[in-house]
């Protein structure tokens, strides 16, 4: 599965890169708004709970769509959805939330941004919790044509949940917990 959203996106690439043109002086005209698909793999770097067990570190694969406006300054605001698989317990954390959006783009055809956001996060754990999510980002992008470009991208995502006390079979303590991650994503852009 991870090998066939690679290939395809490597594709997709592919196709586009072949009918980029350089962008001059004329065609330039400022991103206002961008959709972002990205994916990569992360580190989970917080304990992390689940069926009495606790698991130090944690590989992870993020998935992330993403929705961005700037204003004519570089200052924006941002939509951003993001599932991250943890592989050492075998599930999801999911965030949904609302960022401050910075963007900065040049007429070589880069274009770099940043992101902060605060939000909803949850997970399917054996037993699902919902608390709040923090999210960060810094990219890197190609503009290979007037709407269409590649990058990648740092992010980072905090994910806090609160339990109740003696969950039996579950949870054994009381108070909050969740996971913090970093992940190194690459995607594709959709500037207009």
């Amino acid at each position: 599965m991870k090998r066939n959203i690679l290939m395809i996106m490597l594709m997709v690439i592919g196709v586009f890169t072949t009918s980029a043109k350089e962008l001059n002086e004329a065609d330039f005209e400022p991103t206002h708004n961008v959709i972002k698909v990205n994916y990569g793999p992360g580190l989970v770097y917080s304990e992390m709970r689940e069926l009495n067990t606790v698991y130090k570190t944690s590989s992870s694969y993020d998935l992330s769509v993403d929705y961005c406006h700037t204003f004519n300054k570089g200052f924006g605001f941002g939509v951003n959805v993001i599932q991250s698989y943890l592989n050492a317990i075998g599930s999801n954390d999911f965030y949904a939330g609302a960022s401050v959006y910075y963007a900065k783009e040049f007429k070589n055809g880069w274009y770099f941004d940043a992101s902060l956001g605060l939000g909803y996060a949850g997970n399917d754990y054996s037993t699902p919790e919902g608390g709040i999510g923090v999210f960060e980002q810094i990219g890197a992008h190609y503009k290979f044509t007037r709407h269409f470009g590649v990058g990648a991208e740092l992010r980072s995502l905090s994910c806090s949940y609160s339990t109740q006390i003696e969950r039996p079979g579950h949870y054994s303590f009381e108070g909050s917990f969740g996971t913090n991650r970093i992940a190194l994503t690459i995607g594709l852009q959709y500037y207009f």
